[in-house]
């Protein structure tokens, strides 16, 4: 990014259940609410926009495409695949929308991953997180190039090479390997390009695609995009032409516009540019090898571009990322720069100084980053940028022919874009992979100055093109690299992973990237004194070049005594022969050996003061009721308000912290913040001495986060100290204050047990067998409790046994006692063993309280008290119940009891009603007699206040507030009704009009096209009923409320709800555009019922058989003869089971007939199958699932 400036038994590791669809990479909660499915960022935009706004939203299906079973290239085949699955996935969003024209804006499918990009309002949004298959609904967003402002300006010079080309030694490459990149596509997804610029003659392939206008010919209204393309591949290099200021000289540009010409990229712009790139090489054969990629976002945790950037690689394309231009804090690297499956690119100076701006990482510890499998280095632990190069007065073409010196990470990134085309010159059968292992491993210790690498300023150092291009693999000798390992740990916890006790096969895959290999051996070997190689060798025969092959495996045994989390150290030696002759290769791999496991040794909720903390500077941190995350207080620098101008508050720990005997360690703990973004902030810091200047930065945060949200920070750059001390450091400039920082439960873990036994329970989940199989134990549902049981002690417990007991007169435990067995020191246990029982009549979302004890040998007991929440709450239940008691029916409520029926009663007498008119005027009111007494909130009431503004009170009330706001709130009359308030005028139009329904014993007051008082064309009509409570009798004695809507207008700001007499307590349905969670738009002919009385819903009838959960699964992912596959059914239906290979032929039809409803398990024989990738898919009504098997001989 360019700147603008210079500036069986189941009481094992066995889970029941998937808690997440895989979406390529992202991750997506199936069987959330409609309301669970929209973004934090989508809500708030909801919220402010009215109704008839439109807004661009990012639709995820739940249906991901998996691409791990077609293996390199295949392009066409891929693309199909994914094709096939958005449109069959997409059809029922996409009839919706068709039904829908008068909501929707924009309209964009995407096939590359299933997404569908809309410009809707938000009763269509609302409406498209209930379809089926939908699984998340996220904001569009923007992404920026920041730059276009030179450094510097020339337009002429002499023939010389420029010195950022010089720098990284690509003249080297030229002169001494003649290489140019000749042959090699490149994609530039930035603002296009100018192709008739004279430094670009020959290099533009001819590919241009504009996402932001849709326009044909090449152009570049920007510039950001002309310069880049220079730095790639401008000039001539050894030539006549005097402006050499590109690397690869001879490469061909494949250009995508996704940015305007403020240098703003929408999501969908730059998302169509991603498919366009695949579909080129997918569908045209255009090899792009490489896309360069000089933008990004400040924001350091978004996922809109993982699963986009994981099809590039899928694809084998290589993505180049600028890291950022937030420098010089930490963690300043964004998204997509900081993910770990791209190539991140920091900007240097010309004496090899990190520029200021450069963004620094680490990355975030968190879920996906933190998961090993998408790290291209064991030893990446978040490491942002992976790499930097030239990025300050970096002189370069821009549109009409001129040439300008720009700064920026933006310029950086070409410069590794154009060595990876010259290393592919080299070597076209390079991958993803290779190319990052070289590119770091070469660049470490440039510059010596900025040692020790890999550091969060460089990553593994300054590009060296040279180097290499040096140490690409040619294609003359054989070149065996491995991949990464598989595990099947089947006799241990079948976790696919090893852990200390466990014996474990591994397949390491091999590929050859250079010529034909034959007789290819591997040979593992350890120094670890733990762990035992009981097969060594693995044979993989002939291997042809740029061919993958999987050998027969390994074999090892972990002691059980290895300290889980860490990773064990193997030798590979490689021996094979090529034309020339016998080769052998040395090599090391570092395996993780189980999870760290971490053991709590401090705490603090802040509920009796602050404890062990000290509060130093300006203003000062204090404890507060305002907000907490458990219990009532949190800790907080601004208590009652906004922090102040030019704040610098520290919270500091005064116990230290002790990792002397700790291989892993880390905080944890709860929080919201309002900083000012990018000027204010807030810090968590490390240190050895209080009294030290002299502060680790460990995290930053800066802007909103409105919800509550776990944050861990690692400890393992202080392991092995004996005092570690822990501060929260926030600061603020001149201007702008907000609500600061409030910080709750906060914890100190490392992997250290404690003295004797210590026995907590964690993780508890639920199995829903006999129900839905959505981990939640709904009204009706029996299931088991998963819970993991973790000694935190020194010692083992001995014949354990839990009992579970519950207050809840719901829930009903089918087995209260649990023989646990033994747990020993520093270990866990996943048990399944209690099982309970949920009522039928249930109130969804009703939290149930258990206690368990556990007892053991040697008079050990302890008590582990927790809460399941039962069911969720779907919009079709009632919204409620407040702290009264008081719960919200609509009608379409349906198959709750208590849920009203729309049925309007017309009494206006300007309508033919037989009502009472009142001569209200603008903000005006009258008070009437009940022709019943009417009880509300335990009060009896016998006269009612109506007023013009769309409400009424009970008793006398001398108000007639206008002015709307939520509930409830202070704002308002006491013991407020209000079906539709805001500021109303009957002096403009309509009536106001009540009447006594004595046949049916109710009090109806009815809004007959009364027209706002801004806008006299909005007529509203609307009515709300009290029934008599002698007659329409509640658990209470509270009187029933019903609103009815008969026409709206469509204007968005006003409230629906009922208040408290006191004002502190009610049921908010509607607030300016904030609707319930529960409750569907307030629109013409709705119904709503205020009661406290529940009724159960009545469920549907359900077959016995429907305890079963539609599944498949197999027993191991790895076999050498028998597969055993296990499916579940909910009833009898026809089941497809077949086996396919790695190039989707057909090898096996394994079961195709009837079953029953139930848990079946069938053994297939794969013996006779050569080794291999094979993918076993099961299909049965319309549930589909593929799983894919590895065979081994």
């Amino acid at each position: 990014m360019g700147v603008r400036e210079s500036h069986s038994n189941s009481r094992r590791f066995f889970m029941f259940r998937s808690l997440m669809i895989t979406a390529i990479a992202l991750a997506f909660v199936k069987g959330l609410s409609a309301e669970a499915k929209l973004s934090d960022d989508l809500i708030k935009a909801m919220e402010s926009a009215g109704n008839n706004q439109h807004i661009g939203v990012l639709i995820w299906m739940e249906e991901q495409g998996d691409l791990s079973g077609f293996g390199k290239g295949n392009y066409h085949a891929k693309a199909q695949y994914l094709r096939d699955l958005a449109s069959r996935t997409q059809r029922p969003v996409l009839e919706f929308l068709q039904a829908h024209k008068d909501g929707v804006m924009e309209l964009k499918p995407f096939w590359f991953v299933n997404l569908i990009y809309a410009k809707v309002t938000p009763p269509i949004i609302r409406e498209l997180a209930e379809i089926k298959g939908v699984a998340f609904i996220d904001i569009s967003r923007k992404t920026r190039i920041l730059g276009g402002q030179p450094s510097r300006t020339d337009i002429t010079k002499t023939k010389t090479v420029e010195w950022n080309v010089s720098k990284i030694k690509a003249d080297s490459v030229w002169y001494q390997y003649g290489l140019s990149g000749d042959g090699v596509i490149v994609g530039v997804l930035d603002t296009g390009i100018d192709p008739s610029h004279p430094a670009l003659a020959g290099n533009f392939s001819g590919f241009f695609f504009d996402g932001v206008n849709g326009r044909t010919n090449p152009y570049d209204d920007h510039g950001h995009g002309t310069h880049v393309s220079g730095t790639l591949a401008g000039g001539d290099g050894p030539g006549p032409f005097t402006e050499d200021i590109g690397i690869a000289y001879n490469a061909q540009i494949v250009s995508a516009k996704g940015f305007d010409a403020s240098g703003t990229g929408e999501d969908q712009w730059v998302l169509a540019c991603f498919q366009w790139f695949i579909e080129l090489k997918a569908d045209s054969g255009v090899n792009i090898v490489v896309v360069s990629n000089s933008w990004g976002s400040t924001d350091r945790t978004n996922l809109t571009y993982w699963n986009p950037v994981l099809q590039w690689r899928q694809f084998d394309i290589v993505p180049v990322f600028a890291s950022g231009n937030s420098g010089p804090s930490s963690e300043t690297a964004g998204i997509p720069g900081n993910y770990p499956t791209v190539i991140s690119v920091g900007a240097t100076a010309s004496n090899d100084d990190i520029a200021y701006f450069s963004s620094r990482g680490p990355a975030p510890s968190q879920n996906p980053w933190n998961d090993q499998q998408y790290w291209s280095r064991n030893d990446w632990n978040y490491i942002k940028p992976d790499i930097s190069a030239p990025g300050v007065s970096v002189r370069s073409s821009t549109p009409g022919g001129g040439y300008d010196s720009w700064d920026g990470t933006s310029m950086a990134t070409p410069h590794v874009t154009a060595t990876i085309a010259l290393m592919f010159e080299k070597n076209p059968g390079l991958d993803y992979e290779t190319v990052y292992s070289i590119l770091t491993n070469y660049a470490v210790d440039y510059p010596s100055a900025g040692a020790p690498y890999p550091n969060n300023d460089y990553g593994w150092g300054r590009l060296n093109a040279l180097k290499a291009v040096e140490a690409t693999p040619s294609l003359d000798r054989a070149f065996i690299r491995t991949l990464a390992a598989q595990f099947d740990d089947g006799s241990g916890n079948n976790n696919g992973r090893p852990d200390p006790g466990e014996t474990v096969s591994m397949i390491l895959p091999v590929r050859n990237l250079g010529a034909d290999a034959h007789s290819v051996v591997v040979e593992l070997s350890t120094d670890e004194q733990l762990i035992t190689i009981t097969d060594a060798i693995s044979n993989y025969g002939d291997v042809p070049s740029q061919d993958t092959s999987l050998g027969d495996g390994f074999e090892f045994f972990v002691d059980s005594a290895w300290r889980s989390g860490l990773s064990g150290d193997f030798y590979i030696h490689i021996t094979g022969e090529d034309s020339m002759g016998t080769f052998e290769k040395w090599d090391t791999i570092s395996i993780q050996i189980g999870e760290p496991m971490y053991f709590e040794w401090y705490s603090e909720g802040f509920e009796d003061g602050l404890g062990d903390w000290a509060a130093t500077g300006t203003p000062t941190w204090s404890v507060t009721s305002e907000a907490s995350h458990s219990g009532s207080n949190s800790v907080t620098e601004s208590p009652g308000g906004d922090y102040p101008n030019n704040m610098d508050a520290y919270l500091t720990l005064q116990e230290p912290l002790d990792l002397s005997d700790a291989y892993f360690a880390r905080i944890r703990f709860w929080h919201t913040y309002s900083f000012e973004e990018s000027w204010d902030f807030g810090y968590v810091e490390a240190s050895t001495s209080l009294e030290s200047k002299e502060w680790t930065q460990l995290l930053s945060v800066t802007g909103e986060q409105s919800a509550w949200t776990e944050q861990v920070v690692d400890l393992s750059d202080f392991i092995g100290e004996p005092t570690v001390y822990i501060r929260f450091h926030t600061t603020s400039d001149f201007t702008v204050t907000e609500d600061g920082w409030h910080i709750d439960d906060f914890v100190f873990e490392k992997d250290v047990p404690l003295e004797g036994i210590h026995i907590s329970l964690r993780n508890l989940e639920v199995y829903d067998y006999v129900g839905d199989g959505d981990g939640v134990l709904d009204p009706g549902e029996a299931g088991s409790l998963i819970m993991t049981l973790v000694n935190r002690g020194t010692d083992d417990l001995t014949n354990g046994v839990a009992t579970l007991t519950t207050t809840s007169p719901y829930v009903t435990i089918t087995n209260n006692t649990l023989d646990i067995g033994n747990v020993p020191a520093a270990s866990q246990l996943i048990d399944t063993g209690f099982v309970m029982q949920a009522d039928p009549n249930t109130p969804r979302e009703t939290v149930a309280e258990f206690t368990m004890v556990i007892t053991g040998d040697g008079n050990y007991a302890d008590t582990a008290q927790f809460s399941l929440v039962i069911g969720q709450k779907l919009r079709s239940d009632p919204s409620g119940p407040d702290n009264y008691g008081y719960y919200a029916y609509e009608n379409s409520d349906s198959s709750y009891p208590s849920a009203p029926e729309f049925n309007w009663i017309e009494i206006a007498p300007s309508a033919g009603g037989s009502g009472t008119s009142i001569s209200l005027g603008d903000d005006d009111n009258e008070v009437v007699n009940l022709p019943f007494s009417f009880q509300y909130y335990g009060q009896t009431y016998t006269q009612l206040t109506i007023c013009s503004n769309g409400w009424v009170a009970m008793g006398s009330v001398n108000s007639s507030d206008f002015s709307n706001s939520g509930i409830p709130d202070q704002d308002g009359p006491r013991a407020m009704i209000a079906p539709f308030w805001d500021d109303l005028n009957p002096l403009r139009g309509g009536e106001v009009a009540y009447y006594h329904d004595a046949a049916n014993h109710a009090f109806i007051v009815e809004w007959k096209d009364v027209p706002h008082f801004g806008d006299p064309s909005a007529l509203e009509t609307f009515e709300v009923i009290l029934y008599d409570p002698a007659y329409y009798t509640t658990p209470t004695g509270d009187g029933e409320i019903v609103f009815q809507y008969y026409q709206l207008s469509g204007e968005p700001n006003f409230t629906v709800g009922i208040e408290s007499p006191d004002e502190t307590d009610g049921i908010q349905i509607y607030y300016d555009g904030d609707l319930d969670r529960l409750a569907n738009p307030i629109e013409s002919g709705r119904a709503i019922k205020f009661t406290t009385s529940f009724n159960p819903a009545v469920a549907e009838d359900k077959n016995e058989d429907d305890r079963f959960v539609l599944s498949f699964n197999l027993n191991r992912t790895i076999v050498r003869k028998d597969a055993e596959l296990r499916f579940s059914l909910p009833n009898r239906m026809h089941v497809k089971i077949t086996a396919y290979d790695a190039t989707g032929r057909l090898v096996s039809r394994i079961f195709d007939d009837e079953a029953d409803a139930g848990v079946h398990t069938l053994s297939w024989n794969a013996s006779k199958l050569r080794s291999g990738i094979y993918f076993i898919k099961f299909k049965a009504d319309r549930f589909s699932k593929t799983q894919k098997l590895i065979v081994i001989r």
